[in-house]
């Protein structure tokens, strides 16, 4: 069995796509401020912890920091040496850091910084998704959620509530 076609006004699509470009220019602005601004934090007290591939070099920090998870690229600054870290994992409360290169058993002080972009970039991409298909299914969907677009059943339901108002129909 194959769904209804599924059919939207002009003005609703109008609607939306107006939307969808507001939205993607408040998107915009957004990942410009947040990389005006990276997040940044010190780790301490980071343990190495070896790995059979002699190019990855983790360490354990203790941290409850949960907005790194998301960190694509992590600049580190081991006093004056600048280093590129990645996430690797995390647990209640140690998350462990990929180096570029071994700085030794032990760091005691790491800054780090990064920019916490990536959830705005995937929303950013989903609506340029969106907006470059122009599917009336995915239209009318945005449509009934941000315009509150009447449908066949809202009509009927209204025609039921008359009736039953005026004593014509019986529950």
């Amino acid at each position: 069995m194959q769904a209804p076609e599924v059919k939207i006004s002009n003005k609703d699509f109008d609607n939306v796509l107006s939307l969808i470009k507001e939205s993607l220019f408040a998107l915009d602005a957004e990942i410009d401020a947040v990389r005006e601004r990276p997040a940044q934090d010190t780790f301490e007290n980071g343990k190495y912890t070896p790995k059979k591939s002699g190019d990855e070099h983790d360490y354990v920090f203790k941290s409850t920091n949960s907005s790194i998870r998301f960190a694509e690229k992590i600049k580190a600054r081991l006093g004056e040496r600048n280093l590129e870290a990645n996430f690797v994992d995390a647990n209640e409360d140690e998350i462990i850091l990929r180096f570029t290169e071994n700085v030794g058993p032990m760091i005691s002080s790491v800054d780090l910084e990064w920019e916490n972009d990536f959830v705005l970039r995937k929303m950013q991409n989903q609506l340029m998704t969106i907006q470059m298909r122009e599917e009336d299914e995915q239209f009318a969907r945005i449509a009934r959620l941000f315009f509150h677009s009447r449908t066949p059943l809202d009509e009927g339901k209204e025609v039921a509530r008359k009736l039953y108002e005026t004593g014509d129909i019986e529950v």
